[in-house]
Order: C-alpha cells, then structure tokens, then sequence
C-alpha cells in the first residue's frame, strides 16, 4: 500500500469500518509513516462517525488510541452516532472540545446509568443542532441544548411527568423540526409545538390517536401547506382531512383509498398542486384517477409510483383524458414509476398538448410506516 498515493489511499481506508482503520494505524505506527498518517489524515477530515460498542471495547483495550483518534477528529467533526454509549467510556472524551459538532444520535447502555452519560454528551456537545435519541427522553435537556434546531424523538418514550413537557418545550424557541413516537400521550405536549415560532416541520407516530391532527389543524391549520400519510389516513374521518384547505401537496404511502374517496377528498383541496400516490394497495382505475383530476383544476403535478391501474378499455380512458384536460386552464405534468406493463400503455395512449408525461422518480420525502409528517409556514420564519 506504500506505492499508493495519497488519493488512493483516502478512498480506500474511507471504506474500512473504524475497528480495521484503528488496526492499520497501530501496525504501522513504528514501520510506515506515510500510510499511519493518512489514516490520521483521514480521521481529522472525516465529518461524521459511528461508534457501537466493538469500537468502545478497542478503545476500552487501548485507551491511548482514543485519546489520538480524539486529538485527530475532535476539531472537525460535525456528526457522531453512538449506539449503547456508557459514562465509562464518555469520561475520556471530556479531555477534548468538539466546536463544531451539530449531529448526535444516541442510546445508552441499559446496564448504566444513562443519565450519567447524556449529562457528559450535553457538556462535551453544548452547540448540538440536531438530536436523535433512543432511549427514554426528558423534557429538561432541551433547555441544556439552547441551540437545538431538530429533535428526533420517533424512536424513544417519554420519562418524565408529562405535564411538564409543554413548558419545557416552548421554551426552546428555535426549534424548527420534531418527530414524536406514539408514545407521546399528553395533548398540551402537540399545543404546545404548534405555538413554537419557527418550526416548519412535524412528525408524529398516529397508532390509535386519530384526534392529534384535529389538534393540530385547529391551531395551524391554515399554516398547514404539506402532507405526507404512510399508511394511516384511513384512521382519519373524511371531515378531518377536508380541513386542509390549504394544502399544496399531499402525499400518500401504502394507503387503501378508493378512486371516488380520492375525488371527494381532493375536491374540497382547493389549492392543491401536488398529488404523490406511491404504492397504493388498491388496484386503481383510470378513469377514477382522470375524475380526481378534474376534481382539482389547481392541481400540477400528479406523480404515481409503484400503482398498478386495472386495464381497462384505453380509447374510452383517451375519451375521458381529453375531455379533462380541454376544461383545465393550465398543462399537468404526470410522472409514473414503476408501474410495470402500465408504461408502454401510458406513453401511447396519454398524449395531449396540456400533458408532459415522465417515467423519471419524482422522488417523496420518506417516512415510517403508521406516521404523518406536516410542513407548516412558520409563525416567525426570520
């Protein structure tokens, strides 16, 4: 490897797991200085790292490697993922600063004490931006973490008293994004975000609460200008989803609609632009999908992926396109992915001078099944 040059190199110990990057560094320590520096080179210019409990016993064996691979990353790096972190091995960090980590995700040992260890992460990382835990949560480290722009909290549950949440959280005025797991019962807790004067998006597990989007489209609801279902729209009435009057895009993943509750829902979608329908668990008619969009003259953009349509009788579906697209006063851009034997159909039979067919991905933004995700218009976007 002492023929490579430096390029080379940096590619290749890119693609080593960190536990065989600490076994080349310490083999060649004392026999090849230009290649136990690049791996330090590589270190001081990686941003983001894991560390999982393999790593925290190399460490543990070898504690004067933490100490370099610390003195190597500790300025630059920007991103950490620990999985089943301990205060044991944390307490080592504490010799060094990291002024420009803004990315931590984390769980704790459940054989330690963890909130030992998340005190010690809150001092080492007092900047963070962004944070993502799997363990229990309390409400009073948000304060600790005054610069706090995301939280992810899809994975973990509450801890504390729940009605001291809310005063927790709209006291960290700068958030911006929030997931919730279902395991976040207490309704002043989704009050309290809607009040927060910055946050633009929301994320939250709905399981059997089928009354949080009530909740939040009383107190945001013309703010509410994207949506995105992963299989549980159908745990909504009908009366609730039409309150999204302002709406600009829906999406809906895995969903179980059928083409007359799509057109009856997007009627009401007066400024409705994007419709997204990404693997729909109910075979589709042509015809309900031309109905759905003469339903919505605002409508844009319709992307369908991973749909199969039920074949049925294209002159007559021409018919119905033709005569859709004739009353719209402007062109659709229709995108299809993945629709299998549908595509050779679509590119012969779907042609008109207000429609721009594409088979390219229109790519959604991806989220966990059962789960809804809201973009809002923040209260104060400064």
């Amino acid at each position: 490897m002492n023929s490579l040059n430096d390029d080379c190199l940096m590619v290749i110990i890119k693609y080593l797991n960190l536990n065989d990057q600490l076994s080349i560094y310490e083999a060649t320590k004392d026999h090849s200085k230009h290649l136990n520096s690049s791996v330090f080179f590589a270190w001081k210019h990686q941003l983001c790292f894991e560390l999982n409990p393999e790593n925290f016993l190399k460490f543990e064996e070898k504690p004067e490697m933490l100490d370099i691979f610390l003195s190597s990353t500790s300025a630059t790096m920007q991103e950490l993922k620990l999985e089943c972190v301990t205060e044991r091995f944390l307490k080592r960090w504490q010799n060094f600063t990291f002024p420009n980590m803004k990315t931590l995700e984390y769980s704790c040992d459940s054989n330690y004490d963890d909130d030992k260890a998340i005190e010690i992460m809150i001092k080492l990382f007092p900047g963070l931006r962004c944070v993502k835990t799997h363990d229990g949560f309390h409400y009073d480290r948000l304060q600790k973490w005054s610069q706090l722009r995301k939280l992810e909290l899809s994975d973990c549950c509450e801890n504390l008293n729940e009605h001291e949440g809310p005063e927790m959280i709209i006291k960290c005025q700068l958030l911006e994004e929030v997931t919730l797991s279902c395991d976040f019962h207490w309704p002043d807790i989704y009050d309290a975000l809607m009040e927060l004067p910055k946050l633009h998006t929301f994320t939250y597990d709905v399981f059997d609460r089928d009354d949080i989007l009530d909740v939040l489209l009383e107190k945001r609801g013309s703010d509410i200008h994207k949506i995105t279902f992963h299989d549980c729209m159908g745990k909504h009435s009908m009366t609730t989803l039409c309150k999204l009057s302002h709406l600009h895009q829906l999406t809906l993943k895995e969903e179980r609609f059928t083409g007359e509750e799509l057109c009856k829902l997007i009627t009401d979608l007066r400024h409705l632009q994007r419709l997204d329908i990404i693997d729909h668990l109910v075979r589709l008619n042509k015809a309900m999908l031309w109905q759905a969009v003469a339903s919505c003259p605002s409508l844009k953009i319709l992307n369908i992926s991973g749909v199969q349509l039920r074949d049925e009788c294209f002159e007559f579906i021409h018919c119905l396109m033709e005569a859709t697209l004739k009353n719209r006063s402007q062109p659709l851009a229709l995108y299809w992915r993945n629709t299998d034997e549908n595509e050779k159909l679509i590119q012969r039979h779907f042609k008109h001078p207000s429609l721009r067919i594409s088979l390219k991905p229109l790519e959604p933004e991806n989220i966990g099944w059962g789960m809804v995700r809201l973009h809002l218009k923040p209260l104060n976007p400064s």
